[in-house]
This record gives structure tokens, sequence and C-alpha cells, in this order.
């Protein structure tokens, strides 16, 4: 956090960052997105003249901030000294971390995630990120298709419906790694945004010929370490959600930034003078598209546990949405709290219908 050591002791900004492997890496790298934090915060107060408004007070619920005692200190060695020897094992067997993904035929609110279809693939090559659209009566599911061996992935596509799933092949590949494939029609066409971060850039692609062929069609934005990358529009206005590594730290997970413009298609996005909206690993980066249900706009994401990508999902309302203001509500959670599922995006089908 970043206080104003006044009377009242404001509190200007409030922030996570993620736990990082060792104590030693842990304060350097909280050290260097404070600093980061500090320099972005001065800049604002530079252009504006004034101080931002300083955050709503809580009650504070933390332990006491204090020197570790030798049995904390014992407990983190062995606690340390586990996850080396599980990581060693790791990589001595071959293992790594898989995803699937899996699809479900209801609506997003009555999900039951165990009950979903597994698309299946063979092994050296996973999938990930899956968004579906609609066309001609039949269900696409747009995909990250990561290979092991080429360490990086593309965009695939397959076909699903009730109980059977058909892959039609890449639909996409560049040089570099692509992931999050959004998809959402404007106008006449379908257009992609897939997470282009390896590139610096927010890349718009339009459909050629569906669902296989694509083109480059805008930089949104260039210059930029951004990840997972999705457009909605509301109120008359083009918003495009994005999660930012600004402190050159290879970390998009904790920082949301908000954009918007006239046009899903400009070259120039106004920033939200409320960014970053979102300072927290355990719930900015972006799991799946804004869902818009009778006004009501619903955001979900996903949670960085610690040595732990995508840890569980959560979904948002976002109850005001202004080019002043941004405000959500974390919706009441059911089941287990959505954990463990990092294979199934939620996304929104009649959305691209």
């Amino acid at each position: 956090m970043i206080e104003r050591l006044n009377a009242s002791a404001e509190l200007l900004v409030i922030g996570y960052v993620t736990t990082q492997f060792f104590y030693s890496l842990n304060q350097a790298f909280l050290a260097r997105r404070a600093s980061e934090r500090l320099k972005y915060l001065l800049q604002d107060i530079g252009e504006l003249g004034r101080l931002p408004p300083a955050e709503p007070k809580l009650p504070y619920s933390g332990p006491l901030n204090e020197a570790p005692s030798i049995f904390v200190w014992l407990v983190y060695g062995i606690k340390l000294a586990s996850r080396l020897l599980g990581w060693a094992l790791s990589k001595l067997l071959g293992m790594q971390m898989r995803w699937s993904v899996l699809v479900i035929p209801e609506d997003w609110r009555d999900a039951t995630l165990y009950e979903g279809m597994v698309i299946r693939v063979e092994p050296g090559r996973f999938l990930a990120d899956p968004f579906l659209v609609s066309e001609a009566g039949k269900t696409y599911c747009f995909v990250e298709d990561f290979s092991s061996k080429e360490n990086k992935a593309k965009i695939s596509v397959f076909e699903v419906g009730p109980g059977y799933y058909r892959e039609h092949g890449p639909c996409l590949v560049e040089p570099f790694h692509l992931s999050f494939p959004f998809v959402f029609r404007f106008e006449e066409d379908v257009y992609m945004i897939p997470e282009s971060c390896a590139a610096r850039q927010i890349r718009l692609y339009r459909c050629k010929k569906f669902p296989c062929e694509w083109e480059l069609d805008t930089i949104l934005i260039d210059d930029l370490s951004a990840a997972d990358s999705m457009l909605f529009h509301h109120n008359s206005r083009w918003w495009l959600l994005t999660n930012i590594d600004r402190s050159g730290l290879n970390d998009c997970g904790g920082e949301l930034h908000l954009y918007y413009s006239d046009s899903p298609k400009a070259t120039r996005w106004n920033s939200h003078p409320k960014n970053p909206i979102v300072f927290d690993p355990g719930h900015a980066r972006n799991g799946g598209c804004v869902h818009d249900q009778n006004g009501r706009l619903y955001r979900v994401a996903q949670a960085q546990g610690f040595d732990l990508y995508g840890h569980h999902t959560s979904v948002f309302e976002i109850t005001e949405l202004t080019e002043e203001s941004y405000r959500k509500n974390l919706l009441p959670r059911s089941g287990r709290d959505l954990r463990r599922a990092r294979s199934a995006r939620i996304t929104c089908p009649h959305f691209m219908g």
C-alpha cells in the first residue's frame, strides 16, 4: 500500500502481489512492484495537479507485522525443501502440467463442471482458453493449442455439439506464442483478439473464411506487454479489458486495465482514470468474456495461487461503468468455490451467436 502520512493516514493505493517461490525473491518482487506503482502514482499526480481520492477505510484483519520467529523459519525451510524436491522429481520424470477443455451445454449459472465433455488430444499437446461462437446453426470452440515440442501455442478450432466434438485444425499460427482467442462479432464480420504478449501488441484479426482462415486487421495497441484482452460494448462505448505487465517482471496476472473508444477497431484508446482497476492477483486476470445478461454485466476472473497459475475462478458483476468510474461486486460462490476449474473457462456462446 501507499499511504499519505498525515493525521488521518489516508491510503492512496492498495494492492497485492503474487507470492514468489523464495523469500528473498518475494522481497525483491514486492519492492519492484511497489516502486513501479509509486512511479505511476507520481505521474498521475503531476498530470492532475492533485492527489487521487483516498481509498475507503476498512477494518484490518491481518496478522501483526513482526519479525518471523525461529519456528516460522523452520516451517518455511521444510516447506521450501519439499517444494524443491517435488519440482526436481517432476523434471526428472518428465512430468508437466497439462490443461484440458471441457464443454458444458448449459447456462453458465447452472453449469456443473464435472458433467462436461472433455476434448481430448494426444500426448505432447494440451488445450486451454476456450471461447465459443455459433455460426450457421453449429457451435465452434476456439482454443489455445500448446505444443510441448515447440514450447509455444497456436489457435485451433473444434466443432462441438451434444456428445461429440470434431477438430478442424489450426486456424491462426504466428512465429510467437498465441493463447486466449477472444472472438466477437462486429457488423458483418467475426473478429479475434488472441493473447500475443510475446509480440508486445494487442492484435485484432478478421475472419476471411469461417472458421479456419484469418488475417491481421488492426494493431489496437502497440509496444505493450498485455495478456488476455477482450472487448465488449456498453453505453455506446467499446471497452477493452486487458492484463498489463508494466514492471518488466513477466507478471501479467496482477493488474487489470480498462480502456475505452468509439470503435472496436480503433488505434487510439483512452486509459480509464481508475487504472489499474484491479491490483490483485486474486482476481485481476481475465478468465472469460464479459457476459451481458438483461443489461447486467458479469466478468469472469481467474486467481493466481502460490506457484500455481489459474488456481480458481470467480464471477464479478460490474455494477458501475463510466468514463470516470468502475465498481464491481463478487458474486456468491457455490459448490467448491469453482476451485480447480482451471480447464473450463466460463464462456458465453449466446453473446457470440
